[in-house]
């Protein structure tokens, strides 16, 4: 899959100050090998609240862990990972620092397809967990039994639209690959 780097020079302000601010400060960091923006700033939707979510990758095995600060009134996050978890950085990640290419590498390695499923089996799975649990609070508390079955409706509506978008995904591909086979 096709990776793109993100410029920060793009980013209004006072976003843009903090953001080069942290990403000159990690790059500093001898243990540093990459850093990427994902979130709202990934697809350039930068909005009045909008937060920075930053993902650094450092040298050798960490476990994922994410440190929330506050600069200037700003949310900015980080998603932290070693390199023996570089298959949990977020989809949307665009490089901004990744001298190495090891962040850029992982990102273009992804398969769509795979993707797709793998996000649709975990709302399925969270559907069943909703479920199950609002049959428990049933027995206690019947608000909180709505509660979870409205959980439920929605992430079920949430993956039968992301199947549909997946299966368009799909038939666009195979039209554009069949496109591309009978051109050349």
């Amino acid at each position: 899959m096709k990776v793109r780097p993100f410029d920060i020079s793009k980013v209004p302000s006072p976003w843009n100050e903090v953001l080069a601010r942290e990403v000159e400060r990690l790059k500093a960091r001898s243990d540093v090998l990459a850093i990427g923006i994902a979130g709202s700033f990934a697809y350039e939707d930068i909005w009045s609240h909008s937060d920075i979510d930053i993902e650094v990758v450092l040298r050798g095995d960490h476990e994922f862990t994410v440190l929330n600060t506050e600069q200037g009134g700003i949310s900015v996050d980080f998603g932290i990972f070693g390199e023996n978890n570089l298959k949990d950085i977020p989809y949307e990640t665009r490089p901004i620092y990744d001298p190495h290419r090891i962040m850029t590498d992982v990102l273009a390695s992804r398969d769509i397809n795979d993707l797709l499923s793998r996000m649709l089996q975990d709302s399925l799975d969270r559907c069943q967990s909703y479920l199950k649990r609002a049959e428990e609070a049933l027995q206690v508390d019947h608000r909180s039994a709505l509660v979870l079955l409205h959980s439920y409706a929605w992430d079920l509506s949430v993956l039968a639209l992301s199947a549909l978008v997946g299966i368009v995904i799909s038939s666009v591909f195979s039209l554009v690959g069949r496109l591309v086979a009978s051109i050349f």
